[in-house]
Order: C-alpha cells, then structure tokens, then sequence
C-alpha cells in the first residue's frame, strides 16, 4: 500500500475514534471530588428531635444504612473511594483499571493520543496522524523520522498504524466503560443528595412503626 493510502484509511480511523472519545470526555468537565455529608438531614434531625433523648440514635441508624447501600453500589461497579488527605471529600476509581489513565486528570487534555497514548506501545505515528490536516503535512512530518523512499520503513509506518489504532481503541473501550460507571456513581450520590430529607422521612416513617 502507498504511503497516500496509508494516511487516508488510518486517518478516518483515528479522527473516528477520537470524535468518540471526545463525547465521552465531553461528560467529565468539571468532575470534582464529592463527599457524602448529608446537611439537610442533620438540619432536619435536630431541628425535629430531642437529640439528648434519643442520643442521635435514628439519625446514626439511618447514615449506617445508607452507608451499606452506597458500598454495596460501589462493590457492584468495581469501584473504590479515594479520599483527599484527611478530608470528607473524595475521587472515585475503578479496581479493574489495568491502564494508567485517570479519568478526572484527562478532562481538559485536547485529543484520545494525549489523553490514553501512554497505555499504547508507539506514539509517534499516530500521533503525527492525528494532527496534520492534510497528506503532505503527515509526509513532512514522517521525514524527520523515516526514509520515505524505502519500502521496508513505509511498511513499518503501516504496521505501526494499525497496531496503535487497535491498541488505542481497546483503550478507549476501557475508558468508556469505567467513565460510564464513574459518571454514574457521582449521580447516585447526587441523587441521594437532592431527596436526602424524604428518604430519612420514609426511614424514620418505617421505624417508628416498626418500633411501635
């Protein structure tokens, strides 16, 4: 294959894929650290409760339960809490991650290679692919690493390609999914959040029936 075909196929490849990512990443903008503290119930507690009488006992109840939910969540997604230092709050990471990305340090980074390139074996060709805009730039580019008259090293630039373009995607595969479960963990939390006050309502409804 000559060296024009080359960059045309692996091109629509790569740009394919990268508009993916982006999507994906597009998501992760403005992911923080979270934390679980639940301050509208605490208000309502105390605002409702003789606290000394009850020794904080429906409230701890209800925080416990709550808790064995969120970590049984947490057990079902493969993930795991990463605290800041001795703060409340907190980053979310996945257990199985065999690659070195991090989902909430790449969110700002422009392109997939920059982004997952270093869990794939060889940057360089894929790379100088996805930023030049046209043949001749990915031609003048490639000069200053490969004898572009030889066959042997445009077969080298093909094989490289394909190789990386494969790589880069079961990459991206992995992203996707622990990005999906992540996203979903900070909007299980955020949920929890928003009705915090109906469903300590219901609990302390439930438990008080049950106590009578």
């Amino acid at each position: 294959m000559n060296l024009e075909k080359i960059y045309t196929t692996n091109k629509l490849k790569i740009e394919e894929l990268n508009k993916y990512f982006l999507k994906i990443q597009k998501k992760t903008i403005g992911l923080d650290a979270i934390n679980l503290k639940i301050y509208d119930v605490a208000e309502y507690y105390y605002n409702n409760y003789d606290v000394v009488k009850d020794n904080n006992y429906v409230f701890d109840l209800f925080c416990e339960l709550e808790q064995s939910k969120f970590n049984e969540y947490l057990k079902n997604k493969n993930l795991e809490t990463i605290y800041i230092g001795s703060t409340s709050r907190f980053y979310f990471e996945s257990n199985d991650n065999i690659y070195s990305f991090d989902v909430y340090d790449i969110q700002d980074e422009s392109n997939i290679v920059d982004s997952l390139g270093n869990d794939i074996h060889d940057t360089l060709e894929i790379e100088i692919l996805l930023l030049s805009d046209n043949f001749n730039e990915f031609f003048n580019m490639l000069t200053d690493y490969y004898d572009l008259n030889d066959k042997d090293e445009i077969e080298e630039i093909e094989i490289g390609l394909e190789n990386s373009i494969s790589e880069l995607n079961e990459v991206y595969e992995e992203y996707k999914r622990i990005t999906e479960n992540i996203l979903n963990a900070h909007g299980f939390v955020d949920n929890f959040k928003d009705d915090q006050v109906e469903k300590f309502k219901e609990f302390e409804s439930k438990f008080i029936n049950k106590q009578e």
